[in-house]
């Protein structure tokens, strides 16, 4: 996606930064925006900046290949292979079990469980949003499986009540 506005990307950065609560934030550089946050600085609105080197592409990468430890390709292997493995080997056994219909609509938990993990480990914090979301999507889960158990309830429950009169 091309960014026609950078000033507007630069604030629209720092307010997303503000919001979710991180201490830094990161962006492409310029002359222009380093004199706004120069300003922004002088005028008590944040608290600091500072230019980095404002290499991308190819050599960004390659850098970051090159400095990888033991631990960063053990954790790239674990994504690639062990998370893959494990999803597609928990999917088929679910298929297997369960109808697509029943199990599809599951997927819609991982970013809930996600959202957890990362406040649980990571210390990430949880805006209302976020529980305002976690609870929309329970709720559209509880009704997509319950629904069907309530309604086959009240069917057999008015079928009872015209077998007595």
């Amino acid at each position: 996606m091309a960014m026609t506005d950078p000033i507007a990307d630069m604030l629209t950065r720092l307010r997303n930064a503000n919001t979710a609560y991180h201490e830094t934030v990161a962006m492409p550089s310029s002359s222009v925006k380093a004199r706004i946050a120069e300003i922004l600085q002088k005028e008590g609105y944040i608290a600091g900046y500072k230019v980095t080197d404002n290499q991308e592409g190819f050599g960004k990468t390659l850098a970051g290949v090159l400095q990888a430890d033991a631990f960063t390709w053990a954790a790239v292997a674990w994504q690639a292979w062990g998370n893959t493995l494990f999803g597609y080997a928990a999917w088929g056994w679910l298929l297997a079990r369960h109808p697509a219909s029943v199990i599809t609509p599951m997927a819609l938990l991982v970013p809930v469980f996600g959202m957890g993990a990362s406040a649980w480990l990571l210390a990430e914090p949880l805006p209302d949003w976020k529980w305002v979301a976690a609870a929309l999507v329970m709720t559209g889960l509880s009704l997509n499986v319950l629904w069907p158990h309530w309604r086959a309830s009240r069917v057999v429950k008015d079928v009872e009540g015209e077998r007595s009169h």
